[in-house]
């Protein structure tokens, strides 16, 4: 149910799936924009809470109660934010009855019942999202025909441009053919070979790899989500690699956030320049385990075929008159405005592939949720002529990184 008016708790103007735009007056206590305060240089939380003040001083229909004499929260520990913010929500629903309680607090919401306060559980969830870049559908021997014969022009899926269907046969239980849908109908897929003197050939080991690898050689944006183990940078770099020794672009660029593992200790800032403290951090461990030496990733820099560019560093970057292959790895550490930018700076000449895992490998609680800007980007692009997105759901590493997955 929407309410027009609604006095919400702290919680909830945290969330980045509140919007004031959906309400005709939202009222907050002083007591939330003092809990705001103090959070805002919080290493989880402070991003969301600089956010939430900002949204509070664009917004021009809210109201900051700064008083209140209902006494009724004494029955509760008087001196709680929690309490205090209550009797505000009280006061001001005595003032204006159209007003209800907003909170994401289960004790909360039962205390603000017990007061007889109208009240709402916010229930602050993210809009759920399967796309995978791909579809099964089951076919018996008549249907796969008559697919053959006569659906092959034929959207009855209604598959997103570019979004790829995995023809599984009822008889075998197996995939049996691959088909993606564009803009001009049904194009089959055929396996591409991906070779490169550095990197070798890539034996793709499944229909959703393949799809991965057509797509780069088909769209100027590919995004390739899956967990850990998966296949995303090998598949990636292959690819690139290719590319670039077949002489069809010149280099690869690498954008990097280099953020520290969720909940992992800090080292300190690392010495050298630039490179060198790329080469010393997770994208430098990275490529030393596909390019087997750091040797190599320092030839290619100089060589000018490599360039790491740290996100602090990209704004005014620009790519034109480039002919490079432009690299966003751990694309889940980035919030909207910061993917943003990145693909701001591609130009017509540059092929972009983006790769990372927002269901479970988001290391920073700014990026969470719906303010991901790898989720974003595929909200947005999905269905474009130049965009292909693939989810890769096998892991290959190992059966213990598989089973890691269950922790």
């Amino acid at each position: 149910m929407q309410y027009e008016k609604v006095f919400i708790d702290t919680n909830v103007v945290l969330s980045p799936t509140f919007d004031f735009n959906k309400y005709k007056k939202v009222y907050i206590a002083i007591t939330s924009i003092e809990e705001l305060d103090g959070l805002k240089y919080d290493e989880k939380i402070g991003y969301q809470a600089r956010k939430a003040i900002k949204s509070i001083i664009k917004a021009n229909n809210v109201e900051v109660k700064i008083n209140h004499s209902f006494s009724g929260t004494n029955k509760f520990f008087e001196h709680k934010n929690d309490n205090i913010i209550l009797a505000f929500a009280y006061e001001t629903y005595t003032l204006d009855n159209e007003c209800i309680f907003l909170t994401d607090d289960y004790n909360l919401f039962l205390k603000a019942k017990a007061l007889n306060l109208p009240c709402s559980l916010f229930e602050n969830k993210d809009k759920e999202d399967n796309y995978t870049g791909w579809k099964i559908i089951e076919m018996n021997e008549v249907e796969l025909a008559n697919f053959y014969e006569n659906e092959v022009k034929v959207n009855k899926w209604d598959l997103h441009i570019n979004e790829y269907l995995l023809i599984k046969s009822k008889e075998e239980n197996k995939i049996v053919d691959s088909w993606v849908w564009t803009d001009k109908g049904f194009r089959h897929i055929a396996t591409k070979r991906v070779n490169s003197n550095l990197l070798g050939k890539l034996s793709l080991k499944d229909e959703y790899q393949v799809c991965a690898i057509d797509s780069m050689f088909h769209n100027k944006m590919t995004m390739v989500k899956g967990k850990a183990g998966s296949g995303k940078s090998l598949l990636s770099l292959s690819y690139a690699i290719s590319m670039i020794e077949k002489g069809v672009y010149d280099k690869l660029i690498i954008f990097v956030n280099n953020l520290p593992t969720r909940n992992a200790v800090k080292i300190g800032f690392l010495p050298g320049s630039k490179d060198e403290k790329l080469l010393d951090s997770q994208i430098g461990h990275m490529l030393g385990c596909k390019f087997g030496d750091k040797s190599i990733i320092e030839q290619m820099i100089h060589q000018n075929k490599l360039l790491l560019l740290p996100f602090s560093d990209i704004r005014g970057f620009d790519t034109t008159n480039s002919k490079a292959i432009v690299y966003i790895t751990e694309a889940q550490n980035l919030d909207i405005s910061l993917i943003k930018l990145a693909i701001q700076r591609i130009s017509e000449d540059c092929q972009l592939i983006i790769d990372g895992d927002y269901n479970s490998q988001v290391d920073l609680q700014a990026f969470e949720g719906n303010n991901n800007g790898m989720r974003r980007v595929s909200e947005v692009f999905r269905g474009q002529s130049f965009y292909g997105e693939v989810e890769l759901p096998i892991i290959y590493r190992s059966k213990m990184a598989e089973w890691a997955e269950k922790l």
